[in-house]
């Protein structure tokens, strides 16, 4: 699926998307050495999304957006740099930007 940035943009603000970003720490010779970054993308359901088969196709559409959007934060010609997008986990988030509470 290919979007352009506007469409991104109002896709996120209608479902308001959201990152995090923290520094992706390995260890190299006894030494922590931050190689990357972990991006985490969130997104919320689309309210009045029946529990069931309804839920279960949002949450999928939900996931294929984001990772569409996760793929696209490298560009095509990067040699050095790699993205790997982890699998699916369905799991409400509760973060420090909403202090906590669910929104």
């Amino acid at each position: 699926m290919s979007l352009n940035e506007t469409e991104i943009a109002t896709w996120a603000k209608e479902h308001q998307a959201s990152f995090e970003i923290a520094p992706l720490i390995e260890m190299h010779a006894g030494q922590k050495v931050q190689v990357g970054f972990e991006i985490n993308l969130f997104a919320e359901l689309p309210a009045g999304a029946a529990a069931g088969a309804e839920r279960e196709q949002a949450v999928m559409g939900l996931w294929e957006r984001l990772r569409t959007v996760a793929e696209r934060l490298l560009p095509p010609e990067a040699t050095k740099a790699r993205l790997d997008v982890a699998p699916f986990r369905a799991a409400a988030r509760l973060r420090p930007r909403t202090r906590w509470k669910p929104r």
